[in-house]
């Protein structure tokens, strides 16, 4: 647990976006980070998408990334392809959306289950590697409040 403390190095790791090309997590460090891990199978992680969206409208000086640990990259491209759609035009986010392998996370970031959210700040330290929901819309506020306002 020393390793995902507040104020620690967050833990990298590879992600692939939806053409495939590999990134570290950490090349997205700049801004602070709401992680949302899901995947597509996963109903209670499908029923936070649209308020993840929503946040992601609304707090621009932080970077939403949706990181899916589906197995079949078909079924994610073509989920994310249908949310694309459900954005209403002009309505732009900050959400990018990635795809890994979730067994090489599972142990370093202990993912034990699903929907599993994360912050990290600009400098890739964690602020809280259980963060709330986006569903627990005050807890959520609170904190996405407070570092924006420190961004």
């Amino acid at each position: 647990r020393e390793s995902m403390m507040e104020g620690v190095n967050a833990i990298d790791f590879a992600i692939f976006d939806r053409d495939g090309k590999e990134f570290k997590l950490s090349d997205l460090k700049g801004k602070p980070l709401y992680i949302d891990l899901w995947a597509t199978w996963c109903i209670p992680c499908l029923a936070q998408s649209p308020m993840f969206t929503e946040l992601s409208t609304k707090y621009k000086n932080i970077t939403f990334v949706s990181v899916s640990v589906d197995q079949d990259r078909d079924k994610w491209l073509k989920k994310i392809e249908s949310e694309k759609e459900k954005i209403e035009p002009g309505n732009c986010t900050n959400k990018k959306e990635f795809i890994t392998d979730i067994y090489k996370i599972r142990n370093s970031w202990e993912v034990e289950m699903i929907p599993r959210f994360i912050l990290i700040d600009k400098d890739f330290r964690i602020i809280t590697a259980f963060a709330p929901r986006p569903s627990e819309k005050a807890q959520i506020e609170a904190l996405l409040e407070k570092i924006n306002l420190v961004n």
